[in-house]
């Protein structure tokens, strides 16, 4: 049996009020009352405020917790372990803790300077985000405004550096009435991308749930010219998707992510979105460019199917042991309650001698996994070890205890 003491502490908590500044008192009190130590990352999230309210909050937290870096974002709901807070002014935080965590903040900035003249930029950007070898995962929040994260993505995923395999996680608000910014230590820097990279003492899987099931047999591309696919196996591109009884708005197009691989199961696709169709030349057009010769299958999103895929992802997540805490970025139309699916794949079980024979509960229910993340316009999350960009998946960073291969390098 390991007895080894805990490396590792998670703490979340959410309040709701009219005035911002309660809301972060008592949700700093909360997050203050499940921690032994300061954190050294806070993600402070919240809905229907703007970032100077943000910058408020932020300011309570960074007294009453130590100095910690703190990463914020606005968003239209909460995700929560109870469920989605949205149409509420509501206050989130969620702190990491450990003696032997680190955590490297950057900016869009950052990256910025580290150049776009791939190959000879990975090494900077690589500075840039923090990665080394004992590096667990790079965490960022976007603003949609002005931001090409989708071709910076394989930069990011190769400044990771070789055999380095940690995922790279991000939620995307729409730059309406959200936004995104670095609130400390060197903040407040607004806008872009900000982002945390943590190392040492931890350890984070994260899983990606497209939530998407296929429809339709497997398809090669046979015409295409950048985001517009003219024709799939020789037929006109719109006349295949309608063939199948579906429309634009309520299917993908997945992409096969290896083409040599022998089986095809779920995670072999990648989902990407119809953005429009052209009915004169029988052509879709997509959020990301094919070419011929590559493999592709439409496939359906709805809740049930979203639903049954990240259930089954977190069975198999399970067999890994206990998780400390869950951040999560999903899609805004998924339909589904993420925070209490996360929180009931990892409850422990109820023993019987929890409860008296005359039928009253003598243990009390244990504190549910902390839980927290946003509702998104997109997400970036691994799949096989390569983060994309996604739409209406669900990606989930499980914060765990070090493993014995992590702590050996």
């Amino acid at each position: 049996m390991n007895n080894r003491p805990v490396s590792v502490e998670v703490a979340s908590a959410w309040s709701s009020a009219d005035e911002v500044l309660d809301a972060s008192l008592r949700a700093v009190d909360a997050v203050q009352g499940r921690l032994s130590r300061p954190p050294q990352l806070v993600l402070l999230l919240g809905t229907l405020l703007d970032l100077a309210q943000l910058e408020q909050a932020a300011t309570l937290i960074d007294d009453a917790l130590a100095s910690p870096t703190i990463i914020g974002a606005t968003a239209d709901a909460l995700i929560a372990g109870e469920g989605t807070l949205s149409q509420t002014r509501s206050v989130g935080m969620l702190a990491i803790a450990g003696d032997g965590v680190r955590a490297h903040p950057f900016t869009q900035e950052d990256l910025r300077e580290s150049g776009e003249d791939f190959p000879a930029t990975i090494d900077r950007m690589s500075e840039a985000i923090g990665a080394a070898d004992d590096t667990r995962a790079t965490i960022m929040l976007a603003s949609s405004r002005g931001l090409a994260i989708q071709s910076m993505l394989p930069r990011l995923n190769a400044a990771r550096g070789v055999g380095r395999r940690f995922p790279i996680l991000a939620g995307i608000v729409d730059p309406g009435s959200n936004d995104v910014a670095m609130l400390a230590p060197a903040g407040p820097q607004r806008g872009g991308i900000v982002g945390m990279t943590l190392s040492g003492d931890l350890a984070i899987d994260a899983i990606t749930s497209q939530g998407a099931a296929p429809i339709g047999p497997e398809l090669i591309v046979t015409d295409a010219k950048h985001h517009l696919v003219r024709s799939l196996s020789g037929r006109p591109a719109l006349q295949v998707m309608q063939s199948l009884g579906v429309r634009a708005g309520a299917c993908l197009l997945g992409r096969l992510i290896d083409e040599n691989r022998p089986t095809r199961g779920r995670g072999d696709f990648l989902m990407r979105t119809i953005v429009g169709v052209d009915p004169s030349s029988g052509s879709i057009a997509l959020d990301e460019p094919l070419r011929p010769g590559q493999t592709v299958r439409f496939h359906r999103h709805d809740p049930p199917t979203a639903r049954g895929d990240l259930e089954m992802l977190l069975d198999a997540q399970k067999l890994h042991g206990p998780a400390k805490g869950a951040i999560v970025f999903a899609g805004c139309r998924r339909g589904i309650p993420e925070g209490p699916l996360i929180d009931r794949a990892f409850a422990p079980p109820s023993p019987g001698t929890s409860r008296s024979k005359g039928g009253a509960e003598i243990t009390p229910h244990p504190r549910g996994l902390p839980i927290l993340g946003i509702s998104c316009s997109a997400e970036v999350g691994p799949i096989r070890g390569v983060s994309y960009l996604h739409h209406s998946s669900a990606v989930v960073g499980l914060i765990r205890e070090p493993s014995e291969q992590d702590e050996s390098g």
